[in-house]
C-alpha cells in the first residue's frame, strides 16, 4: 500500500526537479544569474499554486508554526551557503561535496527523531550512493577552504529543513506534506524578498533587455510550477518513508539529474562520472534489497511464532 504511493510521488518528485534545473539554466542563460531573483519567484509561484492546491487552511498551531518557520529558516539559509558556495569554487566539486548531505541529515536524524539510528545495512546501501554520486558530480577541483566551509553548512542547514518536515508527522496535530511545504516557504520567501531587492532594482534599471525578460517569462512560471511540484512531494515522501530512506531517494535523485542534464546538455562524461553512476545504481540495489529483507522479516516472524504454537 505504501509502495503504491510512494513510486508516483517519487517520479514527480524526480520529474520535478529535472524540470527545475533545466529551466533554470535555461533562465539564467537569457538574463544572467539572477539567483535571489528566481528563487522569489519559484516562491511566489508556489505559494500560489499550493493555495490553488490546498484551498482554505486552518490557522496553524504554536508547534506546527515553530517547524515551519524553523524549516523555512535553515532552507534559505542553505539556499545561500549554497550559492556562495557555487561563487568561490568550481560547480562540480560543491555538487561532490553536497552529496554528502545525508551524512549530516543521518547524524541529525538520529539525535531529533524517534526512528534512531538506522540499521547498518541500510547505512552500507547510503554511504555506496553517496560515494556514487560524489563520483558522478566531479570534474576538476577548485578547492578554497571557505566554499568547503558554505558548502558542509548548507548540508547541515537542508538536514535541519527536512528533518523540520519528519518532525512534523511526529506532531500531535501534522500538517500533511504538501500544507507544510506551503507554510515553510510562507516563512522563507521573506528571506528570499530581503535578498533579491538588489537585483530587482538591477532588473527595472534596464541592465536586461524586455525582450530577454518577455522570453524567460514562460520558462519562469514553468519552473516555478516544477519548484513547488518537486520540493512539495519531496515532504510528502517523508510522511511515508523513515529518514534514512529518504537520504537514499534524496541522493539517487542527484544521480538521476546529473545523468539527465549530462544528456540533454550534451556535457562530457568521464570514466569517473559514469562509473559513480554504476556504483550509485549499485547502492541503491543493495538499499532495495534490505528494504524488501525488512519488510519480509515480520512476515517470517509471525509465520514462526504461529509454528511454534501449533
Amino acid at each position: 500500500m505504501v509502495l503504491a504511493i510512494v513510486l508516483p510521488v517519487v517520479a514527480l518528485w524526480y520529474g520535478g526537479a529535472v524540470i527545475n534545473v533545466i529551466t533554470a539554466k535555461h533562465i539564467f542563460g537569457r538574463v544572467g544569474d539572477y539567483v535571489w531573483t528566481l528563487t522569489l519567484c519559484q516562491m511566489t509561484i508556489n505559494q500560489i499554486c499550493a493555495r490553488i492546491y490546498l484551498g482554505r487552511l486552518k490557522p496553524l498551531t504554536r508547534d506546527q508554526r515553530r517547524l515551519a518557520f524553523l524549516g523555512g529558516l535553515t532552507t534559505y539559509l542553505g539556499f545561500i551557503c549554497t550559492n556562495k558556495a557555487f561563487s568561490l569554487m568550481n560547480p562540480s566539486l560543491v555538487e561532490t561535496v553536497k552529496a554528502s548531505e545525508p551524512v549530516a541529515g543521518t547524524i541529525i536524524s538520529s539525535l531529533a527523531t524517534r526512528e534512531g539510528w538506522p540499521s547498518f545495512l541500510i547505512v552500507r546501501a547510503l554511504a555506496v550512493v553517496v560515494a556514487g554520486v560524489m563520483m558522478a558530480s566531479y570534474h576538476n577541483a577548485s578547492f578554497v577552504l571557505f566554499g568547503l566551509v558554505c558548502t558542509l553548512g548548507s548540508n547541515a542547514l537542508f538536514s535541519c529543513g527536512n528533518v523540520c518536515s519528519k518532525l512534523n508527522h511526529e506532531l500531535a496535530e501534522p500538517l500533511d506534506g504538501m500544507a507544510y511545504w506551503y507554510a515553510d516557504v510562507s516563512y522563507g520567501i521573506w528571506f528570499a524578498l530581503i535578498l533579491a531587492l538588489w537585483e530587482i532594482k538591477t532588473l527595472l534599471s534596464g541592465d536586461v533587455d524586455l525582450e530577454d525578460l518577455q522570453a524567460a517569462l514562460p520558462l519562469v512560471i514553468v519552473n516555478g510550477i516544477a519548484f513547488w511540484t518537486y520540493n512539495s512531494m519531496m515532504y510528502v515522501v517523508t510522511k511515508y518513508v523513515e529518514f534514512a530512506t529518504f537520504s537514499v531517494l534524496n541522493t539517487t535523485r542527484r544521480a538521476v539529474m546529473i545523468t539527465v542534464t549530462m544528456l540533454y546538455f550534451s556535457q562530457e562524461c568521464t570514466m569517473t562520472n559514469l562509473v559513480g553512476l554504476l556504483i550509485t545504481g549499485f547502492g541503491f540495489l543493495l538499499f532495495i534489497r534490505e528494504k524488501v529483507r525488512e519488510s519480509n522479516a515480520p512476515h517470517h516472524s509471525n509465520h514462526d511464532q504461529a509454528s511454534k504454537e501449533a
